[in-house]
């Protein structure tokens, strides 16, 4: 150091006053600044600067407010917290003497402003002159800290008191420690802190869902109110529909044993027209079973197929029938649905109409029977014939021609196989016929009767009957097509 900046630094004596440190704190910053030479330990009514403890068990606020009041001067606060104080420097824990010092000297104070020019030492001057070693000394300062410098750091040349420099590592590491322990009391106080802000905010959440339980318990009691209400009208507008459906129940029965007595007067007139009608076809058919049959009856009835070789295959395959889309199974299905339902069905898609009673036994139909023939031979498209059941009271049987079911599904079954069988019938397979035809009320075949005492007499094929009676294939094929339609065979 040049003998300039040690005049100059006599010069800029700061007057440093401590306030708020107490114990080891104290003895380091008294210790730091008695051993500065241009630091002066004063009260703080002469002080240039005033060195604060920012960490005081005090409200920062009237720390701050009090040291304002009491302070004209400069204001070093110390503090391990980040203070940001209007007119205060901050230095913050932990720091070191030279951090302190060089905080201090930062400071431009009234003496510091007006620096006296310092003459610079001639080449020839010794290095240490009288005002220099007093400078080391202390000077006149040294008088005024003997007190406090009992410890101080001397400096003369490289000699170094180290019984003093261990008092300042002492006091550093008491420094360091209460430092560390009031980080330790800083941290736990915020520990605390968020803690209480923890329970404080559970409290409130405590309270947020008790609220939240009772707001759902008043708006499920007037759910619960309103499903009683709800129900209570469901029940009433229940029990009057009952009331309503019993009293429509009451019509409909009245009105359906109206029909119903409407239905079995028109069934008692059907059954004596029927009774009337099957008298006259009666006669009729006495008369028609002595006469004789025409060839045009026979060619009508059994073709003009001859008779073929069995064991020829491309020739047995043309005494077979494919009834596919043909009106005898429709025929067939109808009675089978109007036994099921127990109700009139009428066959639609025909030029004319069809319906067919199984209670009655009867066909109703609009046809005369050369147009019935013609239908029988007719090859119907894809649901083109439909069945539809209908009320006994939707039509009047007087407005139709009748037939019993098994008479006219003899009739057709004949008129359609014309001397063939239909597929799936088996003209080499043994069977009997339990069930002999009453040729007073169906149609007559050629040897009709022969074949009808014959096969109920005896286990017979068809083929075998024909080789018996001698007669043609066509005539029995006629015979079997309608019987087996009608199951009248056994096996």
């Amino acid at each position: 150091m040049s003998a300039v900046d040690k005049q100059n630094l006599l010069k800029n004596i700061r007057r440093v006053a401590i306030d708020g440190f107490t114990g080891p704190n104290l003895a380091m910053l008294e210790y730091c600044l008695s051993s500065a030479v241009d630091c002066e330990l004063v009260n703080s009514v002469d002080a240039d600067i005033v060195i604060l403890n920012g960490d005081q068990p005090v409200a920062e606020v009237d720390l701050q407010k009090k040291a304002l009041e009491r302070y004209s001067g400069s204001k070093i606060v110390i503090s391990v917290k980040d203070l940001e104080w209007p007119g205060f420097i901050l230095l913050k824990k932990p720091h070191t003497s030279d951090q302190l010092l060089a905080t201090i000297r930062s400071i431009k104070t009234a003496i510091g402003q007006n620096k006296e020019k310092v003459v610079p030492e001639s080449k020839g001057s010794s290095v240490i002159q009288p005002e220099n070693l007093d400078f080391y000394r202390g000077g006149k300062y040294s008088r005024k800290r003997q007190g406090e410098a009992l410890k101080q750091k001397l400096m003369r040349g490289n000699l170094v008191v180290n019984a003093a420099d261990r008092l300042v590592q002492k006091i550093e590491i008491d420094l360091k420690a209460q430092e560390a322990e009031l980080q330790a009391k800083l941290e736990e106080e915020k520990r605390k802190q968020v803690e209480r802000e923890k329970a404080k905010r559970k409290e409130q959440k405590i309270r947020e869902l008790k609220k939240k339980k009772l707001e759902e318990k008043r708006l499920e009691a007037k759910r619960k109110k309103l499903a009683e209400e709800k129900a209570r009208k469901l029940e009433e507008k229940k029990k009057q529909l009952a009331e309503e459906k019993a009293t429509k129940l009451k019509q409909q029965l009245k009105e359906h044993q109206r029909k119903k007595q409407q239905a079995k007067a028109l069934k008692q007139r059907q059954i004596e027209v029927k009774k009337k009608k099957n008298k006259e076809d009666s006669r009729a058919a006495e008369v028609a079973t002595d006469a004789p049959l025409t060839e045009q009856i026979i060619l009508q009835r059994c073709g003009n197929l001859a008779d073929v070789d069995m064991t020829q295959h491309e020739e047995r395959r043309r005494i077979f029938l494919n009834p596919e889309g043909l009106l005898l199974g429709t025929m067939k299905e109808a009675e089978q649905l109007s036994k099921k339902l127990e109700r009139v069905v009428e066959i639609s898609g025909l030029p004319g109409k069809m319906l067919v009673s199984a209670e009655a036994g009867e066909f109703y139909f609009t046809f005369a029977d050369d147009f019935l023939n013609q239908l029988s031979l007719t090859k119907f498209g894809f649901a083109e014939l439909e069945l539809e059941p209908l009320e006994d009271t939707e039509f009047d049987a007087g407005e139709f021609s009748s037939e019993a079911v098994d008479s006219l599904l003899w009739k057709v079954a004949i008129w359609t196989a014309r001397g063939k069988i239909f597929q799936g019938m088996d003209p080499e397979k043994v069977l009997q016929l339990k069930t002999q035809p009453d040729f007073t009320r169906f149609i007559m075949l050629p040897s009709g009767k022969e074949i009808s005492d014959l096969w109920s007499g005896h286990q017979l094929s068809a083929l075998d009957v024909v080789r018996i009676l001698d007669i043609p294939q066509r005539y029995v094929f006629s015979f079997m097509s309608g019987a087996f339609l009608l199951g009248w065979f056994q096996e």
